[in-house]
């Protein structure tokens, strides 16, 4: 697996991860709605030829720890979404309330175990606070009606706050490119938004370190579990062969 995991780092130098505008509304509503807590979840989607991540959905996940400086998932939780969505989960969510700008050290562990050691190739999305703008909502439902003015500005201020990581098991960890759709652009190839995240250079992966961004010590998550993702992992290919041989 983590030759596998090699092999698809090397299609991922110019990886990008591309987000919708309905997904971009739902990451900003859940970290809007839990902005006092770290909000969190998995990523639903499909991972190219090439290895960029295409989102299709967030779900939402209760963060168990109720904490304003980690998050926790109940193991339950993640594997019945991996059970019924088997093969689609292709990252994880959470959001940074007040801080820090960017992966903390036990992010940083995370990513590294899950990406590098167990070979899962999963994107990690981190939404920097804090949450306080009380125009929010209201773009947010301007944004669902199709206002494209308000569409336009809620992925310019999610644009501004989201982190992307990916650890490589060659290169390391890296941050990486986030492409926010228009409505418009759904399905399509062109015209798409690049967000400049984190005051970085635009563009490709960038290393971790040129970030600078380090903070809390965070206690992790469903990960500090040894093997707990490789076991969810190997159930949902077993529901997915169930599932088959039963059409």
């Amino acid at each position: 697996m983590a030759q596998e995991a090699r092999e698809a780092g090397s299609r991922r130098s110019r990886a990008t991860v591309v987000i919708p505008s309905d997904v971009q509304r739902a990451l900003l509503q859940d970290a809007w709605s839990r902005s006092k807590i770290e909000a969190c979840g998995l990523l639903r989607g499909e991972i190219d030829e090439r290895g960029s991540w295409r989102l299709a959905a967030v779900h939402p996940l209760p963060n168990i720890a109720h904490s304003s400086a980690y998050f926790e998932f109940a193991p339950e939780d993640v594997l019945q979404l991996e059970l019924s969505y088997p093969g689609q989960i292709i990252g994880v969510y959470h959001s940074h309330p007040w801080g820090p700008r960017g992966a903390s050290r036990t992010d940083r562990e995370t990513m590294r175990r899950v990406n590098g050691e167990e070979g899962i190739p999963w994107i990690w999305l981190i939404l920097c606070g804090p949450f306080t703008d009380e125009a929010l909502p209201l773009l947010l439902e301007a944004a669902a009606g199709g206002d494209r003015a308000a569409e336009a500005e809620c992925a310019n201020w999610l644009g501004r706050r989201l982190l992307a990581y990916y650890h490589d098991p060659g290169k390391g960890l890296g941050q990486i490119e986030v492409v926010l759709q228009a409505q418009s652009e759904a399905g399509g190839t062109g015209g798409q938004r690049s967000a400049g995240v984190d005051g970085g250079k635009k563009g490709g992966r960038r290393s971790a370190g040129e970030q600078g961004a380090r903070g809390s010590l965070k206690r992790g998550s469903i990960w500090q579990i040894p093997g707990r993702s490789a076991t969810l992992r190997e159930k949902s290919r077993e529901a997915g062969s169930e599932a088959n041989r039963q059409h």
